[in-house]
């Protein structure tokens, strides 16, 4: 009891400070990541793994908290067995995300990159404040593990932790920036796709700059002004510890313990713009005429808000409703890297294929993707998981020996093409019918 009222005394007087401490390490990191080759990215990878299993070692009351939460949530099961025997492929993905050959380029093999959104180029000033972002982000949850295992009462549910990680970076002129962000087209535009409105959302880990480029590449790739909805980042850590309650909420009407863990602020605040951009699109309210087609691209954790933003959207309006009929007619969903277990949905208390209620659905993965094989790749070959059926398709990426290499990777920017050639029967994809300013089908 005394050793537990001096620590709890001592983190009384040290809280208001730790978001300092915690942040100087970042100084020091921007400074060697702007000057970093591939080695160095990968050993301070590697050294931030264990910097986190350190620290939330020395304060496993936090470490309690989180794990009761992820076992007891019903769709982990499967999860976490899969995590467990595929180490390798997880520590092999780690080092795909940032080691440079993993990157799309239209340079030579042996040569740096060429990629202009390649997330991770180093090069870029605004990269590595990135990264330095991400790393304060990591050091901070860190910091909110230990100090959970210093109060004195645990608390009984992660639902009543605060999982918020906001940064000065995240605010302008202490303002937060807008929800979303249009990359406007000031080209030639087919009159056949005036009537078309693009949005995307993007996926964990992102900082502002990565999702601004991402909305970008897909602006430059199909010749449209796309609106971006930007999902924040509140560090890797969190973000992968929600996306344990998103990956299905399917069973939730039944008595099932697979019940969405605690989700962050800027998690929810992503999938309400979401939702909010969707269906205003859909059924303005401002009188504006309605488009014609809605295409939503989402990739990563930005897969989970657009099949939750979907499921509301499905229980806010019966199968025989106007608005129903418009999401079959004008809705096209595309999930690049989705994770999610499976894509159905709950619709008047039934269980039901998602892509009955969109227009066009159509997944696009690597296999060698970890966060893929946790869900989609794992998951569409089983006929009553949703993803390939009638109005939903999957398209994997070509292994070797077309491409010359495995496609791997996870960032959107990095690691996954917009062109036809890089899947298996990428030809009759329906997106890719839309490259270049064509309408889309």
């Amino acid at each position: 009891m005394i050793v537990r009222a001096i620590s709890h005394a001592i983190h009384r007087m040290v809280a208001p400070f730790y978001h300092f401490f915690f942040s100087v390490p970042v100084l020091f990191a921007a400074a060697i990541f702007r000057s970093a080759g591939a080695t160095a990215i990968v050993m301070a990878t590697l050294w931030i793994a264990q910097s986190i299993i350190d620290g939330m070692v020395e304060r496993s009351g936090g470490v309690v908290l989180i794990v009761k939460s992820i076992f007891t949530n019903d769709a982990s099961d499967g999860l976490i067995e899969y995590l467990v025997n595929h180490t390798t492929e997880l520590l092999n993905f780690t080092l795909d995300v940032v080691r440079p050959s993993g990157v799309n380029t239209k340079g030579k093999p042996g040569e740096s990159p060429q990629n202009q959104y390649w997330e991770l180029d180093l090069k870029k000033p605004e990269n590595w404040q990135a990264v330095g972002a991400q790393i304060q982000r990591v050091l901070l949850t860190i910091g909110k593990i230990i100090t959970l295992g210093l109060l004195p009462k645990l608390p009984l549910s992660i639902s009543t932790v605060d999982m918020n990680i906001e940064i000065d970076s995240d605010f302008k002129n202490g303002q937060p920036p807008s929800p979303t962000y249009v990359a406007a087209y000031s080209g030639p535009t087919h009159p056949d796709v005036i009537g078309e409105k693009w949005i995307y959302i993007n996926g964990i880990g992102n900082e502002r700059v990565w999702f601004e480029g991402a909305c970008r590449k897909i602006r430059s790739a199909f010749k449209r002004e796309v609106t971006g909805v930007f999902n924040r980042s509140d560090g890797i850590l969190w973000d992968m510890i929600q996306c344990f309650g998103e990956h299905s909420t399917v069973e939730d009407h039944k008595n099932s313990k697979n019940k969405l863990i605690q989700r962050t602020e800027s998690s929810r605040a992503a999938q309400e713009a979401l939702y909010n951009e969707v269906h205003n699109t859909l059924w303005p309210k401002d009188g504006s005429v309605k488009p014609n087609k809605v295409v939503l691209i989402c990739h990563s954790q930005g897969c989970l808000l657009t099949r939750l933003t979907l499921q509301q959207l499905v229980s806010d309006y019966p199968d025989d409703s106007p608005e129903r009929e418009d999401m079959r007619t004008k809705l096209r969903v595309f999930p690049f890297a989705n994770p999610s277990m499976d894509w159905r949905v709950v619709d008047d208390g039934a269980i039901q294929y998602l892509g009955n209620s969109t227009h066009t659905t159509e997944h696009f993965a690597h296999r060698v993707d970890f966060v893929a094989m946790l869900g989609v790749i794992s998951n569409f070959e089983d006929k009553t998981s949703g993803f390939d059926d009638q109005n939903s398709k999957v398209f994997v990426s070509i292994p070797e020996p077309k491409l010359g290499r495995p496609a791997v990777g996870h960032l959107f920017g990095a690691h996954y093409s917009l062109d036809p050639i890089a899947y298996e029967d990428g030809k009759h994809s329906k997106l890719f019918k839309a490259l270049g300013g064509n309408p889309i089908p």
